[in-house]
């Protein structure tokens, strides 16, 4: 705003008549709202909003271009949006408005108080009407429930699921390979043979692992896909099983890109609604997510910064459990150390379930387990939830032949770790109880 409470408005409407009657209306009524520019395209939009020189957009409700991303680009830079609806405009294009993120409408022949009036609306309204703020999202997912026993994984007591809501859960870890897309393909391979409808997401902007670990071809759609049907507002559960791999009767899979100069396809805002899109699909979502999760990218530009590691943190935000992965050696127990304190600054309110992995004698002298349970609770003040064995023979042998664990060594220790993990998270009976079950009826 301007001295005097005036607001300063650009536009980018396609019809130039329609545009050019706003502007003239604006200019004769003087009543504190002021066009400053007249943009050519979104480009030009983003390079006004950035500069400060506005804080409404009026645009076309059909501009080519317009997302979710550009809208949380402008909301991010401090701008009030309106949607203008020019006459004759099919009743769809204001039926995808708010799936955008834009809910102040006006029609473009409204007259020049209505419009002024939708303007300061949005601008006083302030706050992102789009996807959440990273905290409120996290506190949004509570814990899913659990079968008894494994209170330990939260800490606290479950909470129930809402109906027709799947249970997504992120696995991540710190950097140095501690074993993240291994345990998240497990996961997600053991709670599918549990019978449990499962979609695996590759969203690793580092380069997607989970592909290649089950041989399968790059040019499968995935995730960047499922993303840009999402800032189009075009995506439902039958367009995103349409870009995903069917691995096994209940598994799904969203492959990741396959080189990491890819990494802009996957935007945060397109992240969060192919996660909430997720739940309607597959009863349990794994997300394989990225080490990093450092938000310092915008101090290198003047402008919006290309946030690399957004989709990683839209993920963590958006999962109901963390499953953390650290390496059971001392270099990577110092590095999950310090990444325990990075999480909780960034989601305070979703504690991690920490998870060894690699463990083995070798490295201790004495009781691996209680070595590092000790460590964490010493140095994270947190415990370990659960140990995973080291296995290379078993890695190995999954890795040759591009299957999973199940079925490239199925007596691995690994499989036994992730299916307690898979049980505690979808609530599903173990093989040993539903048999025991079986023969008592």
């Amino acid at each position: 705003m301007l001295a005097g409470g005036e607001i300063t408005v650009m536009t980018a409407v396609i019809a130039s008549q329609l545009e050019a009657q706003i502007v003239s209306d604006f200019d004769n009524r003087k009543d504190g709202v002021v066009v400053v520019r007249r943009c050519v395209d979104l480009a030009e939009v983003l390079a006004v909003a950035y500069s400060g020189a506005a804080k409404a957009l009026l645009v076309s409700a059909d501009m080519p271009g317009l997302d979710r991303h550009i809208v949380e680009q402008l909301r991010t830079a401090g701008v009030g949006l309106v949607a203008v609806i020019e006459p004759m405009a099919p009743a769809q294009t204001q039926e995808r408005l708010p799936d955008l993120g834009l809910h102040h409408v006006v029609a473009g022949d409204a007259g020049s108080a209505a419009i002024a009036g939708a303007v300061r609306r949005a601008v006083l309204d302030g706050a992102p009407s789009g996807p959440a703020p990273l905290a409120d999202s996290a506190a949004d997912h509570r814990d899913p429930p659990m079968p008894p026993g494994h209170e330990t994984l939260s800490g606290r007591p479950p909470a129930p699921r809402s109906r027709g809501r799947g249970t997504v859960v992120a696995v991540w870890g710190p950097a140095g390979s501690p074993g993240r897309s291994t345990i998240a393909l497990t996961l997600a391979d053991e709670a599918s043979r549990l019978g449990v409808p499962t979609l695996l997401v590759d969203a690793d902007v580092y380069g997607g692992a989970i592909a290649p670990m089950l041989g399968l071809l790059d040019e499968a759609p995935g995730l960047a896909a499922a993303c840009r049907l999402a800032a189009a507002s075009s995506i439902d559960p039958t367009a995103l099983a349409r870009v995903a791999v069917a691995v096994g009767p209940n598994f799904r899979l969203l492959t990741g890109i396959s080189r990491v100069d890819r990494w802009p396809e996957l935007r945060p805002a397109a992240i969060s609604e192919v996660l909430t899109t997720a739940r309607r699909l597959a009863a349990f979502t794994v997300v394989d997510c990225g080490f990093s999760i450092e938000q310092d990218e915008e101090l290198s530009y003047d402008t919006v910064a290309p946030r690399r590691n957004g989709a990683t943190i839209a993920a963590l935000g958006s999962a109901d459990r963390i499953v953390m992965v650290s390496s059971a050696d001392p270099v990577g127990v110092a590095r999950s150390v310090r990444a325990l304190g990075d999480l909780a600054e960034l989601i305070p309110t979703n504690r991690p379930v920490l998870v060894a992995n690699r463990v083995r004698g070798t490295l201790f002298s004495g009781d691996p387990r209680g070595q590092l349970d000790d460590a964490f609770r010493r140095f994270a003040d947190h415990a370990v939830d659960e140990y995973v064995p080291d296995d290379p023979s078993g890695v190995d042998a999954a890795l040759r032949t591009a299957r999973t664990l199940a079925e490239a060594a199925p007596s691995s220790g690994i499989r036994s770790a992730t299916r307690r993990l898979a049980v505690a998270f979808t609530g599903a009976a173990a093989p040993g109880k539903a048999r025991r079950h079986r023969q008592s009826s």
